[in-house]
């Protein structure tokens, strides 16, 4: 359709709001007006108004709407508007316009501006078109809404009306000159001027435009069809799932601007590939998105959240979405990329077990619109199932509270991942057919699904895999980049991939080595001189095991892993069992010695050691003091060995920086501890600042970050201020990460879909990405990697070969096995929770007599926060705050334990101790046992989190005022014990 000057610049009227919203945030944009304006006006008002946009942009408008080359005003708009707002282009650019319905707005266009002067009652010409035509509520009640609220102007309603109607509806001109006659005398006699005999004709368009005739309903593929059909009978027209062809299906885009302020809304411009990636989403179907790293997924699926409130919005119906992170890292940054594209209309928040204080997270979640969280906080909710003396009126929490779940880094909805046992407890109700309300609807965002464990190798064993994952999640669709992979390359460029092994065997000649290694076996023979050793098989077993591991390889930390878990249930004296602990204590610190000495040298091995036996130093006898000091005082007079794999690093890091001054870095490490070590050695040798980047679920003093300083690191990376990162796995998923021009596995590999996450952190142009190795089965390992992807990527091509019907009875053929499993793992589990009942009934009574009891500040330590806890402390929002650690002073052969038990917290006013799970050990008894000592030959265990021993085994008794008297009363008698630092 070709405009004239006058219909360009009426249509551009119509949508000025938006242009000059545009203007304001996108000021170093406008080149596309520069025809338009003189050079020195153009400076003058960039002067003038730097620091109010919103003021230049009105200033601005109105020069280049009003000058003397406004002829090329409408291409400028069009040219601005493509490369800011989609959207906004959509609707200006008539060119595009298909619909049948365009005659209308090229009727009005010409009479846009006196149509506008002479609506001068609003209240009767809204009203007059929401009665004339039967389904325009849609478009008119969010109008009406904001207007009562004064959320909108009337300048601004005015210019949506008559932008949309003529679009959406038959004869839509004509039904808004008819309404604009009935205001008054005056408007009457201006449509009359315009249209001759409106008024005679349009008794036949109003009859028409209620003719039932036309009508169809849509029904979306997540929707219940029965209901949906009761609501056609019933409702008619307005029903939600109904379409009149006489209006047409709205257009979201116009649509859109009715309910939300497009001013203040952030256009979302989503890349040809990216729009491919979201359309079966769109449409409602349960998706996973495969795309690669740095490709825009999680701007996909702000994306597809925002189009699912806008439908809900538009079909009158509720909406609220969960938005799924791995960990709570992730929160904070998607939950401000959220905000930023919905937080215009609704209200975003984040949950994670780092900010989960004070207001309960149920509450939380009923009040907003939007929940970022991680899965656990979700898990533990849906799993939350109180006693009903406690809480009669206690309703359960359901998936059904959402309407769309999004899974961020989906590869992880497998085995026992909160993401999977959502989804089990998903797949379950689904099952039941229980629920009040419809399932929400699965969207999961990956790089890659990955092939399930080390040992596939075929590609039709990758195939099945990738069926599985869908399974798990429910998903009927895979959205892959299919038809704009050229494109895709464009913003998502390949990395050169490199290995270098770095022969290095010189240490292993250092007296240093030989001092650890004589450690090594020190204590290993110290584990077969405990009595039980001699006799007990189970126990001589476990120490042999590590005949195959040697101390250089993973295998020799997993056997110390496995041995410290497995010794838990042997039966020990309680000298043995010391003994033991302190043992395998002294182990981990010589076998990571060992790998520090390999990897940084000498000097940092010795201060891990110093660091680690502080404690050991200051709670031992003296016997075992006198060893650790002596072992250290040899250590420093051996000769300083320098990493051969660090001075290579640092080489490396000088070239890079050498040939591009403002590269970025990012190394990934194996351990926090390493991270902080490296970044440490790297800011003492070298001139590239270095920080290092660790994840939140460890203690401050084992290398963990709050949330505040990942995001003030990262943003020191971002902007400059730090050159090289050192990060541990953190860094691999998800995190807005600046890109940088070179990654580096440093002696460290992780699998095939990490593989893919660290190569796509380097997102700058011609990066690269570096293995530098010291072992060759790392090398090894990281090619497998490689080969892994690739055959990834052909399952996934496979998968499509095979076609939709292939696929939908594949899923179906896994979705009933994986029914079958869990029925299978539920009859099991309600088994052995009921033997174990059986077994544990005494267990609740002495676990609880452990809290409360007076003399249990006596049998312990007390100490107070270090300085990070104590300003992580400010954050604290609890009513019963952690305020100190209390460690165990029991005493055996070896010197006092030492082992930290749990925190001390403030209830009430008053010191209570809290017992830390992992520092329980419990003990099968029979029903009738009374005596609180432990049987020898009692089976031990121990369960990481307390949440597990309420789901499997009993619920803690409740304190009660005797209890926190009696507990007031301690802490008078032992005040002294309690002096927290």
């Amino acid at each position: 359709m070709n405009l004239s000057l006058t219909e360009q610049l009426n249509l551009l009227d119509l949508y000025d709001h938006e242009i000059k919203s545009r203007i304001a945030c996108n000021i170093t944009k406008i080149s596309a007006f520069e025809p338009l304006i003189h050079s020195e006006q153009l400076d003058q008002l960039l002067v003038e108004y730097a620091a109010d946009e919103d003021m230049f942009s009105q200033l601005f408008w109105q020069k280049v709407r009003n000058g003397i080359m406004k002829s090329l005003l409408y291409n400028a708009v069009l040219e601005f508007a493509r490369s800011v707002d989609y959207d906004l282009h959509s609707m200006i650019c008539v060119e595009r316009y298909s619909s049948e319905y365009i005659v209308g707005l090229k009727k009005l266009l010409p009479h846009a501006h006196e149509v506008m002067a002479h609506i001068k009652d609003l209240e009767t010409f809204i009203y007059t078109l929401r009665e004339a035509v039967p389904g325009l509520e849609d478009i008119i009640d969010p109008i009406i809404s904001k207007l009562e609220y004064s959320e909108m102007t009337e300048d601004k309603a005015k210019k949506l009306l008559l932008r949309c109607i003529p679009i959406i509806t038959v004869y839509g001109y004509e039904h808004l000159l008819f309404a604009l006659s009935q205001c008054d005398q005056q408007s009457e006699a201006f449509v009359e001027s315009i249209y001759k005999n409106l008024a005679n004709e349009y008794e036949y368009l109003k009859a028409t435009a209620k003719d039932p005739h036309g009508l169809y309903f849509v029904v979306e593929p997540n929707e219940d069809i029965a209901s949906a059909i009761e609501a056609a009978h019933k409702e008619g027209v307005k029903a939600r799932n109904a379409v009149c062809a006489k209006i047409g299906k709205i257009p979201n885009v116009y649509y859109r601007a009715c309910f939300a302020d497009m001013c203040k809304e952030k256009p979302l411009n989503l890349r040809n590939y990216q729009e491919e990636l979201v359309k079966e989403a769109c449409q409602g179907h349960n998706t996973v998105i495969c795309a690669p790293t740095g490709s825009g997924k999680t701007v996909a699926g702000a994306y597809i959240a925002r189009h699912h409130f806008y439908k809900a919005v538009k079909d009158k119906s509720y909406a609220k979405i969960c938005f799924f992170v791995p960990t709570a890292a992730l929160v904070e940054q998607q939950e401000a990329l959220l905000s930023k594209y919905l937080g215009h209309f609704s209200k975003v928040c984040g949950i994670s077990g780092q900010t989960s204080f004070g207001t309960p997270n149920r509450q939380t979640i009923e009040s907003k619109d939007v929940v970022v969280v991680t899965p656990q906080i979700i898990l533990n909710m849906l799993n939350e199932r109180p006693r009903e003396e406690d809480d009669p009126t206690y309703r359960p929490f359901l998936l059904t509270t959402f309407t769309l779940l999004i899974f961020d880094e989906a590869h992880h909805a497998n085995e026992q991942h909160p993401y999977n046992q959502i989804m089990e407890i998903y797949h379950e109700l689904k099952e039941s057919a229980a629920h009040k309300y419809p399932l929400p609807q699965i969207v999961g965002l990956t790089a890659s699904l990955g092939m399930g464990g080390s040992s596939t190798k075929k590609v039709e064993d990758a195939v099945q895999y990738t069926l599985l994952m869908c399974a798990n999640l429910g998903v009927t669709h895979i959205s892959r980049v299919r038809h704009h992979l050229d494109e895709l390359k464009q913003y998502n460029s390949d990395t050169d991939n490199k290995i270098e092994v770095v022969p290095c065997r010189e240490y292993i000649d250092s007296g240093f080595y030989s001092i650890l290694s004589s450690e090594l076996k020190f204590f290993e023979a110290q584990l077969l001189k405990i009595p039980e050793a001699m006799v007990d098989k189970e126990i001589k077993c476990l120490i042999k095991d590590k005949n195959s591991a040697k101390p250089l390889t993973e295998a020799y930390g997993n056997w110390l892993f496995k041995f410290q878990k497995e010794i838990v249930g042997c039966r020990l004296c309680s000298d043995s069992r010391e003994t033991l602990n302190y043992c395998i204590d002294q182990l981990k610190i010589f076998y990571t010695s060992i790998d520090l000495l390999r990897l940084f040298g000498s000097a940092s091995a010795l201060q891990y050691i110093e660091k680690s036996e502080e404690e050991f130093i200051i709670t031992k006898s003296l016997e075992i003091t006198d060893h650790i000091k002596h072992t250290i005082e040899c250590l420093k007079q051996q000769p300083k060995y320098e990493s051969a794999l660090l001075k290579k690093l640092i080489e490396i890091l000088d070239q890079q920086f050498e040939s591009q001054e403002h590269s970025r870095v990012i190394i990934f490490l194996l351990r926090r501890e390493y991270c902080r070590r490296l970044a440490d050695l790297l800011n003492e040798m070298t001139k590239h600042p270095s920080n290092f980047l660790t994840g939140v679920g460890a203690r401050p003093e084992e290398g963990g970050q709050n949330a505040a300083a990942q995001k003030q690191k990262i943003r020191d990376f971002a902007e400059g201020r730090t050159k090289v990162l050192c990060a541990t796995t953190v860094a691999e998923e998800g995190l807005d990460i600046s890109g940088c021009s070179l990654v580096i596995e440093y002696n460290n590999v992780s699998n095939e879909i990490g593989h893919v996450q660290r190569r796509g952190r380097g997102r700058a142009k011609n990066s690269k990405s570096l293995l530098l190795t010291l072992d060759v089965e790392i090398m090894k390992r990281s090619e497998q990697n490689s080969l892994r992807e690739a055959l990834m990527n052909l399952a996934l091509d496979m998968v499509d070969d095979k076609g939709d019907i292939w696929f939908t009875r594949e899923l179906e053929r896994h979705a009933y096995q994986l029914s079958r499993n869990r029925l299978h793992r539920k009859c099991l589990a309600d088994g052995e929770i009921e033997k174990m009942k059986k077994k544990l009934l005494s267990t609740n009574m002495l676990c609880c007599a452990g809290i409360v009891d007076p003399e249990f500040w006596s049998r312990v330590t007390v100490d107070g926060l270090s300085s990070f806890e104590k300003e992580q402390a400010k954050f604290q929002t609890m009513a019963s705050p952690h305020i100190g650690k209390h460690f165990c002073k029991n005493v055996s052969s070896l010197g006092y334990c030492g082992n930290i038990l749990g925190r001390v917290l403030l209830h009430e006013r008053i010191k209570l101790p809290t017992i830390s799970c992992s520092g329980v050990i419990f003990v099968e008894v029979s029903s009738d046992y009374t005596d609180h000592q432990v049987p020898d030959k009692s089976r031990r265990f121990l369960l990481d989190k307390w949440k597990k021993v309420k789901k499997d085994l009993f619920h803690p008794t409740q304190l009660e005022s005797i209890d926190l008297k009696e507990m007031q009363e301690a802490e008078k008698r032992h005040s002294n014990l309690l002096q927290l630092s």
